[in-house]
């Protein structure tokens, strides 16, 4: 079931240390998983290097800025290794700051489980919020309409050095947006635990109600995380994002973050 720790001090070390050392680490079990927050925590201590690694990326990888990246449209893919997937979460308000953020794009308000196990730590912002719920006979396929029981498991705030653990299929939760720009960590599992999709529920029905399946853009909303912290430097490379990227919504999204300052 998930797990949640409190904030606490840890010494900063580099993606390259974290990448050696969890090579000792088992990932196949949520109870593994959870043996990895003291490392992953200590990734999140210093932001500086995701800094600098958004700045790289966006400076010298222009025409293939996170091509691969075919997750979540607020996620910067860090390190694809056969056992686990590393991946920057950005957190945007929705109070207008950001204009074309959609909800959906963020699953805010949309009680959702995953289909991997997920270990997640708050790097920078005040986090967004999660109520959690566990699911029974979560080992199950699921389809719109079915019954399900859902418990709750209190609620988490994601600040700065807070861990959570999600447990595949069996934990729920429903994120509420962050009240200013939030980026989190997220360590996940792979391959997938099973082969079952992740659903969307109505807690207060106690019913499915949809099953998730494709997402979009994976680059969407880097660009708005590009603006707000990288500054000048950012600027200039989301100039060169809006004249030359493929996609349209992202350089559409760039020429927005850029005109903010217009």
């Amino acid at each position: 079931m998930s797990r949640h720790e409190a904030a606490r001090a840890a010494a900063p070390i580099s993606l390259a240390e974290f990448i050696r050392s969890i090579e000792q680490i088992d990932l196949a079990s949520p109870e593994d998983l959870w043996q990895a927050r003291r490392l992953l925590r200590a990734l999140a201590a210093d932001s500086g290097w995701l800094v600098t690694r958004l700045a790289e990326e966006l400076a010298t990888n222009i025409d293939r800025f996170q091509q691969n990246n075919l997750y979540d449209a607020h996620t910067l893919l860090l390190v694809s290794d056969p056992r686990y997937l590393l991946r920057a979460n950005i957190w945007v308000p929705l109070d207008g700051s950001t204009p074309a953020a959609d909800p959906r794009d963020f699953s805010y308000g949309i009680a959702h489980n995953h289909n991997f196990h997920l270990l997640s730590v708050g790097m920078i912002g005040p986090g967004y919020e999660t109520d959690l719920f566990r699911l029974a006979e979560a080992d199950r396929l699921l389809r719109p309409g079915d019954p399900v029981m859902l418990t709750p498991s209190g609620s988490v705030r994601l600040g700065p050095g807070v861990i959570l653990l999600y447990e595949a299929y069996c934990d729920v939760h429903v994120q509420r947006p962050s009240a200013a720009l939030s980026v989190s960590l997220n360590l996940m599992t792979r391959p997938k635990v099973a082969d079952l999709p992740q659903v969307v529920l109505d807690p207060a029905r106690g019913v499915v109600t949809d099953v998730l399946e494709g997402r979009v853009d994976g680059r969407l909303y880097l660009a708005e995380a590009a603006r707000d912290l990288l500054g000048a430097e950012g600027r200039a490379a989301l100039s060169r994002v809006a004249a030359n990227d493929p996609s349209p919504r992202v350089r559409a999204a760039a020429k927005r973050a850029m005109d903010r300052d217009a």
